[in-house]
This record gives C-alpha cells, structure tokens and sequence, in this order.
C-alpha cells in the first residue's frame, strides 16, 4: 500500500513533495475506493482480509496457497513474481503475527478514510503534479484516474500494457517509461 503512503506524506509535506506517482491500489475516503469495495469478483481480498479474525484463522498454515493464489488471482503474467519471491514471503508471513499484521491493514481502512475526507475538507485537493497509474488488466484501471482527479488538482492518468496489479513485476520497463515520460 505505497500508494496510501506516498498520499498521506503529499498531503502533510506539500511543501516537501514536487511530484507524486501513485498507482495500484484504493485510497480510503473517496468515491472511487466505495466503488472498488464493491467489485467483489475482482477484488474480494479487501471484504476477507477485513473480516475480524476468519482470515488468519482459514490461512494459518496455509500461508503458501494462500499467497500463490492471492500473487496469481492478481497477475497478468502469473510468472512475474516467481517461486523464489513466494517462498520468501511464505516465510516471511508464516512468522506468528505476520499474516494478522498484513490483515490489519486493510482493517485500518475505515479510519484512513476518515482521515483522508476530514483532510481533503480542511486542506483541499493537492496541487503538485500526480501521475496517476495502473496496470491495463488491472481492476483499479478503471477507477484510478477518477479517485485521484477527486483529491488532486494536476493529474496525469496512464495505464501501464502488459501488466495487472503487480505492475513492477510485470513491466518493469513500461513503468519505469511513464515515469521518466512524467519526471
């Protein structure tokens, strides 16, 4: 969730930020994020990993074919993140807590949301240059630009081919082209 992270240090660091990228997942607090709850065919992991408790409780060890079907549900090429990445994530997230800890994040949700609107209402929409990205197989392709265009002034929208919402994965140079296009 770099996106939100980049947002929210755009948002208290204006001063601080010259450009802002931002691509691949919802921000809490906008109309666009409402909407993408409710793609539950192509986003179904927000509703599970909020639920309290169930998800660690059906994913404990479980943790690879949870994983391989969450980076694989989410691909366009399903080779782009590879064994060797997923064993190191299964073992990173087979750790006591770790799957509860990536779970909370999403459970964070509500609040960001909150925060995010009493922001925008008191400080506005951002001014600095946002590039605005998403995978062109992406669920978030069709909201992205909306989303950002509600919370930022100058926004540049584009979709990145050959990839869905593991972008740098993906294609890397793709990326790497929009962003230098941008700079």
């Amino acid at each position: 969730v770099g996106m939100q992270v980049a947002y929210a240090f755009a948002r208290r660091f204006p001063n601080r930020t010259e450009r802002l990228v931002v691509m691949e997942a919802p921000l809490p607090g906008t109309n666009a994020y409402d909407t993408a709850l409710s793609d539950t065919d192509r986003l179904w992991h927000f509703q599970f990993h909020r639920a309290p408790d169930v998800p660690e409780l059906l994913t404990a060890g479980r943790e690879q074919l949870y994983l391989e079907r969450f980076y694989q549900d989410l691909a366009f090429d399903t080779e782009a993140i590879g064994l060797d990445a997923v064993a190191r994530y299964v073992r990173a997230f087979s750790r006591p807590g770790a799957m509860r800890a990536g779970f909370e994040l999403y459970r964070a949700y509500p609040a960001d949301a909150e925060r995010n609107r009493a922001d925008l209402g008191r400080d506005g929409k951002l001014l600095m240059p946002v590039l605005a990205l998403a995978g062109a197989a992406s669920a978030f392709a069709s909201f992205t630009e909306g989303m950002m265009h509600e919370v930022a002034e100058d926004v540049t929208f584009r979709t990145i081919e050959r990839a869905n919402h593991w972008v740098p994965e993906e294609n890397a140079e793709g990326l790497v082209d929009a962003i230098k296009v941008f700079a």
